[in-house]
């Protein structure tokens, strides 16, 4: 089932203490958990999962809530979800600060010839390249998610002060809205608001993932160490179910576009145009080396790149 929609971090970040509802284990065989996802096309696996009684198949009572900003996410592992959704710098650092959460499955990839994310000008504010942005107000996903530390990463490398540059944090959906009305010069999103943003005439600048590799790990599923490790079998039956999924959108692709439509709360039109990303529940360990390098580069990596363990950040069954 569907939770609820949770418009901003601060519900899924500060629950109470031990959860009551998802424990890993129930009667009848079945495990009882909660997720946590983004209404958007890199999630998509866990929606069809969940639309199409995938989860329920393989003994795994789900509950999925919808977010709209993963970053504090970690801090809620094992208390109000069993799941939730990450990228492998936010795992990286919230390890670094004591958060012990590990990448319990990958989602989704990016590559140069499937492009989901971006930093994007608005028509008319005069914005044509990284320098141009100094000075601006950008809309971003979550001030230190994946394509924002990417975006840092970009700006550096391009010898653009970041610092300049006024980041403020607008849930995925608005971002199109605040652009066509002026209330923001740029913005970072991905897909199934790529494609709308650009269909209203904003420009692409960059595709900030790719800036750390290409192709690129872009989306997981995340949980609590100890909780994962006195839980195989649920990990292992929520993989299988991902990728189950996974091959339902392969096979089924229409009906897969009908559920992002419903979750994401566009329309159907939209959600049957949109770029879907690579889906892939497996990560290479050179992946956990390139992010940390980028977080290294960026100032926001406590040590040496090489000091980060991939064994340490996966924990995803083969």
């Amino acid at each position: 089932m569907i939770a609820a929609l949770v418009l901003g971090v601060g519900v899924a970040a500060c629950g109470g203490d031990d959860d009551e509802g998802g424990t890993g284990a129930a009667g009848d065989g079945v495990a009882q958990v909660r997720g946590a996802i983004l209404p958007t096309a890199t999630h998509l696996p866990m929606m069809v999962a969940e639309d199409e009684g995938i989860f329920e198949d393989n003994g795994i009572d789900m509950e999925l809530t919808v977010v709209q900003n993963i970053a504090t996410l970690p801090g809620a592992m094992g208390r109000q979800f069993e799941f939730g959704s990450t990228t492998l710098p936010d795992v990286i650092k919230a390890q670094q600060q004591g958060i012990d959460v590990v990448i319990t499955s990958n989602v989704a990839d990016e590559s140069s010839e499937v492009p989901i994310s971006g930093v994007f000008a608005g028509k008319g504010t005069g914005i044509e390249g990284p320098e141009d942005l100094v000075g601006k107000k950008v809309g971003v996903i979550a001030i230190g998610g994946n394509i924002h530390t990417s975006t840092l990463f970009w700006l550096i490398n391009e010898g653009v002060d970041h610092e300049g540059v006024n980041f403020i944090e607008v849930p995925p959906p608005n971002q199109l809205d605040q652009l066509n009305g002026g209330q923001i010069d740029g913005a970072e999103n991905l897909e199934p608001f790529r494609s709308a943003i650009l269909d209203a005439g904003h420009e692409l600048l960059v595709d900030p993932i790719l800036e750390v590799s290409d192709p690129a790990t872009l989306l997981s599923w995340m949980s609590e160490r100890g909780w994962a490790e006195d839980n195989p079998e649920t990990v292992e039956a929520v993989v299988a179910s991902i990728n189950e999924a996974i091959e339902f959108i392969d096979q089924n692709n229409q009906r897969a576009r009908e559920i992002l439509a419903d979750y994401s709360g566009l329309p159907l039109e939209i959600a049957k145009a949109v770029q879907l990303p690579l889906y892939e529940t497996q990560i290479p360990d050179q992946q956990v080396t390139a992010w940390a390098e980028m977080l290294a580069t960026i100032g926001e990596l406590q040590g040496a790149p090489e000091d980060v363990d991939p064994a340490s950040v996966l924990a995803i069954p083969e």
